[in-house]
């Protein structure tokens, strides 16, 4: 009888001891999981897991090879410029004053297609661009399911694909090295419109997402793409997308859309959508650091900016309320906005920058027929066009 006790309590003992190696290998399998996806989050959006402090601007001069660069975007630490000449992409080491990266349609027949937008990221010198050129084999078949019962489940289906489209990652060195950017594929889009245009892109760093509105024959499509490749279409029916911007740290998306003739702005997280306004003098001004911006846009005129907050830690009733950040009236046509991590708003208008803060207002006047703005307010990028290139200045605003 003590016998059959111990083999009874031997037999426990190795199913108790074989069940915690089981859930220790399962933690390990889990753990190593977690650092693989980790890790591939950090290599496409190249994400520091410490929010940095804004960089320090300095007045920069250089000659770009190009006299008509359009869609102009610098780069978080200002020494670095995108831009779009004559169907190519390139990028400028403003600080050597030299070109260190170019790509084109992959042939002069593939007109329109080619770098389609791109977009910094806020917080590192990389970026990320969408990439298209034609699909060889346009047509493909598919197995779908019928419509209407058959004896067979599913039917074979035509698809025409006209275009393959990539998104890729662009690293810049430390803009005093003499280091090759690193160009990198990341994924192919499969379920890219046929022919759209990127109209805009936003990031969201510290969630790995990626938000695209894509310009067709038809409507605005906005697309999300997150970390694992995996892409959903955001937009409801019979809505039009008009703007959005990403929530930097916690990946809200705000959309700004329109029905039936009311433009509503509205928090969209995962399948929640929460209204947060309905006016049609409303506007999208910006996100940074939680707080999205709107303003008020009357004939022209910015009389009035709110601000709402995101934060998980806010209540539910608090949560996205609209507060008054500055009332006035300032000239606004032209749309150029930054926004810095400690709130204060530019607004770039007819050679002069508002400088707005809860403390009120500021402005200062640049001439030039070329001017931008960067994202962030801190700087403003002065192009003069030259017969065989453009002169370029980069002038901080603080």
């Amino acid at each position: 009888m003590q016998n059959h006790t111990n083999s009874k309590l031997t037999k426990r003992i190795l199913l108790l001891r074989t069940f915690a190696v089981w859930t220790l290998v399962s933690l390990i399998l889990q753990f190593g999981l977690y650092f693989f996806l980790n890790n591939a989050a950090a290599r496409i959006m190249s994400v520091p897991q410490i929010p940095a402090g804004q960089p320090p601007v300095y007045y920069l001069e250089a000659d770009l090879p190009d006299s008509n660069p359009e869609n102009i975007q610098i780069s978080y630490t200002k020494d670095y410029l995108a831009y779009m000449a004559d169907g190519v992409f390139k990028v400028f080491n403003l600080k050597q004053n030299k070109p260190v990266f170019s790509k084109g349609p992959v042939s002069p027949e593939e007109k329109g297609l080619g770098v389609l937008n791109y977009q910094w990221l806020p917080d590192r010198n990389t970026l990320i661009y969408f990439y298209a050129k034609k699909n060889p084999n346009p047509y493909s078949i598919v197995l779908v399911p019928r419509s209407a019962p058959a004896q067979e489940e599913l039917e074979r289906v035509t698809v025409y694909t006209p275009q393959l489209t990539y998104l890729y990652t662009l690293e810049l060195p430390d803009s005093n090295e003499d280091i090759s950017p690193v160009d990198r594929e990341n994924i192919t889009i499969s379920n890219f419109p046929a022919e759209g245009k990127v109209k805009q892109i936003a990031t969201s760093t510290y969630t790995n997402l990626i938000y695209v509105l894509i310009e067709t024959n038809s409507a605005p499509t906005l697309m999300e793409i997150d970390v694992m490749y995996n892409v959903r279409f955001l937009q409801q029916a019979g809505e039009t997308i008009l703007d959005f911007a990403a929530s930097d740290q916690l990946g809200t998306l705000f959309v700004q859309n329109q029905r039936a003739g009311n433009k509503h702005i509205l928090a969209v997280e995962g399948e929640q959508r929460t209204p947060i306004a309905v006016n049609n003098n409303y506007i999208i001004l910006g996100s940074c650091s939680n707080n999205l911006y709107i303003g008020e846009v009357i004939h022209n005129r910015l009389t009035q900016i709110f601000v709402c907050n995101d934060s998980p830690k806010l209540d539910k009733d608090d949560k996205y309320k609209l507060s008054s950040f500055w009332q006035g009236e300032i000239p606004f046509t032209e749309g150029q906005v930054g926004i810095d991590s400690q709130g204060k708003i530019v607004i770039y208008e007819a050679n002069r920058a508002y400088i707005i803060t809860e403390g009120g207002l500021k402005t200062k006047t640049i001439e030039g027929d070329n001017n931008f703005l960067s994202p962030d307010g801190a700087a403003l990028i002065k192009l003069t066009k030259r017969p065989n290139g453009a002169g370029v200045q980069i002038i901080p605003l603080s």
